[in-house]
């Protein structure tokens, strides 16, 4: 990300209270839902773990269960990625072991991302 850093040091100013690039999009399908899930992975050279994650929608497998949260944050790309699906497989993997039947409605759409 050296090429990025550099290109970035001219942005970077009192003003620009943030920036973030973004370095990956990834679509995955969960199981046998039919909906696709899109995984945003940004960069920021000014963090600690530069890499972040955005989901398009998150996994929440009973009405009654709050979807489940992770900080977004990671060292590396690939961590962020792993973290973005383990959080959408985690409670899909738990329901279907306890017997549910797998329904698109476990996706929920998360809102103001990629519109």
């Amino acid at each position: 990300m050296k090429d990025m850093d550099e290109l970035l040091a001219g942005v970077y100013s009192a003003t620009i209270a943030e920036i973030a690039v973004l370095v990956r999009e990834v679509r995955v399908r969960i199981g046998i839902l039919p909906t696709p899930v899109t995984v945003r992975i940004y960069y920021d050279a000014r963090e600690a773990e530069p890499y972040s994650f955005e989901l398009s929608a998150v996994m929440r497998t009973a009405p009654a269960r709050e979807a489940h949260a992770r900080e977004p944050l990671a060292r590396t790309e690939g961590d962020a990625l792993r973290q973005a699906v383990r959080m959408l497989t985690q409670d899909y993997e738990d329901a279907v072991r306890q017997g549910q039947m797998p329904d698109d409605g476990w996706l929920v759409p998360v809102p103001g991302t990629f519109r």
